[in-house]
């Protein structure tokens, strides 16, 4: 399967939280037991530097993470929902016009770019 693309907009000073539904051919969900979640913002592909590492390991207790119980954070992982979530903090800290991103599932050593594109910052005037 090819990673889906998808655009989207950050808006700096304000939080980010929207939610992927990984179904299979049939659109059936896929069972997230097992997984992990990583993404990273980069200015450009091949960068070294990332903008923004996340991942499904991280502590929810106000900090950026990518959530396998959805948006609300109480989806069933069996529900294929994943959950990206920034802090207005986070969002804050960054300071580009377009950068590049994808997101991957990991299950042992299989690797799953999920969704990949272009990442735009709408500039925080209110400070």
């Amino acid at each position: 399967m090819s990673a889906a693309k998808y655009s989207f907009i950050i808006e700096q000073g304000a939080t980010l939280n929207f939610q992927i539904d990984w179904t299979d051919a049939s659109g059936s969900a896929i069972d997230l037991s097992g997984y992990s979640a990583r993404m990273q913002i980069r200015p450009e592909i091949e960068a070294h530097e990332a903008y923004l590492s996340i991942s499904s390991s991280a502590d929810f207790n106000c900090l950026s993470f990518i959530s396998l119980s959805g948006s609300n954070f109480v989806t069933p992982v069996q529900s294929g929902s994943v959950g990206v979530y920034l802090t207005a903090d986070d969002t804050m800290n960054l300071n580009f016009d377009k950068a590049f991103y994808d997101l991957e599932m990991v299950k042992g050593c299989e690797v799953t770019r999920l969704i990949e594109g272009l990442v735009h910052l709408s500039k925080n005037v209110t400070r």
